[in-house]
């Protein structure tokens, strides 16, 4: 994946919702004259427990100038397990259970960190049977 501007979210504002874009990266990434290039990410720095440590954003191409928290971070390439999650989010875990464990009987070990791409727009209203996630689990090198 390319850049991405976004913002780190502590957990106390974290609340088991996909994440929206919000006015400060909107108007960033305007300001940088920096479009999206994909769909809406959280990434995770770990497992969350009853707190999260987590990136939300938009991929976008070239530097989007770091304003008002939001700020440029270089997903890093390598080996990785994806699945695609259809569905409501609330059963996100089940399809992160099965991704893991499928990575972990083929002898992988994942890198610690994760990320959650929206394919689908979560709007008021939308069906939650039409929504898609897509998992993508970053594989441990070696």
């Amino acid at each position: 994946m390319p850049s991405t501007g976004g913002r780190h979210v502590p957990g106390s504002g974290w609340s088991q919702s996909p994440v929206g874009i919000d006015a400060s990266m909107a108007a960033a990434l305007q300001t940088a004259g920096a479009s999206p290039t994909g769909p809406a990410f959280a990434a995770y720095d770990r497992q969350p427990s009853d707190t999260v440590d987590l990136r939300i954003g938009l991929p976008v191409e070239g530097d989007v100038l770091a304003a008002d928290g939001v700020e440029l971070t270089r997903i890093p390439g390598g080996s990785a397990a994806r699945l695609v999650h259809a569905g409501n989010d609330e059963d996100l875990s089940g399809s992160w259970e099965r991704l893991t464990t499928w990575v972990l009987d083929r002898g992988e070990r994942p890198a610690g960190w994760f990320y959650e791409e929206y394919l689908t727009e979560r709007t008021p209203g939308a069906d939650p049977a039409d929504m898609r996630t897509r998992l993508t689990l970053p594989l441990a090198d070696g």
